[in-house]
Order: C-alpha cells, then sequence, then structure tokens
C-alpha cells in the first residue's frame, strides 16, 4: 500500500524480502497515481490505490492497458486480480515490471505543518511500560520454505515496530480469539487502530472492543465492526480504563488472525 501525499512529488522505495527486493517508484499529482514496480521472481505484489485521496477515479491502466474504469476490469497476463473495498482498489501482480497509473481528480494540500496544533486532534497514548496477552501462548512460525524462525509474541503487537507483529498459529480465525493490553495505569482515550500492512488478509473478520479497570469485569462491548484489509481504525465515545481487550469474533477459513501494531489514541 501506498501513503497518501499531499503534494506533488516523487518517491523511491526499496522493501526487502526474503525473494528479493521490491523496487517502487510512485508519483501524485492533480490528476494521476503513477506506479513503477519491479517485483521478483515468486513473488505476488499487492498494490492498493487510496480511494479517499480521490473526489473521482477515472481509470486504471497497467503498462498502458485499461484494466478497471467505472466497475468495468478487464484481463491481464499477470494481474492475479483486481478487488476493491470501501477504503482501497487492490491489484495482485505477479512477478515482473509493472507500469500502473490510476487517473481521476486528486485531493492536493500544503504539505507545509502548521505552527499551531489543531484542537481535537487525536495523540498517540505512550505505550512505553504496557504489557500484552492473548487468548494463545506466544509462538512462531517457519517463514519462506520452513527456513527461517520468526517469533510472534503478543509484546510484538505493541513494541513500536512495525515489522513485528503478533500471530495465533493455533489456527485459522475463529470466534474467541482475543488481544489484550494492560496500560498499567487509567487512560482516557477513544481509538484504537489495528495495524496489519505486513499481512494484509489477517486482519480480524469481526471484532469487539471491551475495557476494565481490573481486568477481570468487563461489561458491554464499546464497539463493535468488521476489520478493514491492512488497517482497522474502531472509534468510540471516550472511555477511561486501564485494560482494553479485543475480541475476534468471526471465521476466516483461510487466514489466520494477527496485529502487527495496535497504536490507542485519546
Amino acid at each position: 500500500m501506498f501513503p497518501t501525499l499531499g503534494f506533488l512529488q516523487k518517491v523511491s522505495v526499496v522493501v526487502p524480502t526474503i525473494k528479493g527486493l521490491v523496487q517502487v517508484s510512485y508519483e501524485k499529482s492533480n490528476a494521476q497515481y503513477s506506479i513503477h514496480l519491479n517485483s521478483p521472481l515468486k513473488t505476488v505484489a499487492t498494490v492498493g490505490i487510496p480511494k479517499k485521496d480521490f473526489e473521482t477515479i477515472n481509470m486504471i491502466k497497467i503498462n498502458k492497458r485499461i484494466v478497471w474504469k467505472k466497475n468495468v476490469k478487464n484481463n491481464l497476463k499477470g494481474v492475479k486480480r483486481i478487488s476493491e473495498n470501501d477504503e482501497r482498489i487492490l491489484i495482485e501482480l505477479m512477478p515482473g515490471t509493472w507500469d500502473i497509473i490510476c487517473q481521476g481528480s486528486i485531493h492536493l494540500s500544503n504539505a507545509k505543518i502548521s505552527k499551531k496544533p489543531k484542537v481535537g486532534l487525536p495523540s498517540l497514548l505512550n505505550k512505553r511500560n504496557w504489557t500484552a496477552f492473548a487468548s494463545v501462548a506466544d509462538s512462531s512460525f517457519l517463514f519462506s520454505g520452513d527456513k527461517i524462525p520468526i517469533k510472534i509474541n503478543a509484546q510484538n503487537a505493541i513494541d513500536n515496530d512495525h515489522w513485528t507483529g503478533w500471530r495465533d498459529m493455533t489456527k485459522t480465525q475463529y470466534p474467541g480469539q482475543y488481544f489484550m493490553v494492560d496500560m498499567k495505569t487509567t487512560q482516557q482515550f477513544s481509538q484504537i487502530v489495528l495495524e496489519n500492512s505486513w499481512a494484509l488478509w489477517d486482519s480480524p473478520k469481526e471484532y469487539s472492543v471491551l475495557v476494565s479497570e481490573n481486568g477481570k469485569e468487563w461489561g458491554s462491548p464499546i464497539s463493535k465492526g468488521k476489520g478493514h484489509l491492512g488497517i482497522t481504525t474502531i472509534s468510540f465515545k471516550p472511555q477511561s480504563a486501564r485494560f482494553i481487550k479485543i475480541i475476534q469474533s468471526g471465521q476466516d477459513p483461510t487466514y489466520h488472525w494477527s496485529i502487527y501494531e495496535l497504536q490507542v489514541f485519546n
């Protein structure tokens, strides 16, 4: 997925993977996103076009051929799948070199940071001393041909490192899984963000959020909903509590549940 740019700029990124380097450059103007992608062998790359950046989206071209236009999708060799949700248009690409252009009307804004902070914007809570627990014991999984052991401890989800995360490897998503955070002191908060940028499809199928002062008495859920691909933002009325519990209440026969970083905002 590509970050939102508030001004015209060209950016180049190299992402290391077990299979090789994924090389990406992209540019945003008031009329289109232009993305150049070079994906190594045995790698399926997922590109996300954020809908919120556009006033309107007219078409998407890949290697100069129209593959998406007003809900019409055309097949192109090497394009594994094109799908969309409320937030993004997602394109899965097989190994190779790809030029992707998404044309439309794009919001652009001044990139300068205001000297005066805006009133009412949420601020991130400090997670330095927090601890995390889950419905399953900490474990690891073997990555890339069962060669590389990757730790997936619960604490990884609150370590401020978006490359590490927690995952339930016992089986694919099932009702009753939970992830819990002890913030050590009572905190004021009104938003939680679950990030799964490195495991897009592991976002919770459905969720409920509960809070507690002692970690034993939880009461009714303060929020319920469905997860979103990559990033799930959960907003609710301001709460005052020490413990947060997120219960995964959906079912997915294919994907596990992961949290690569949990953020809490007041």
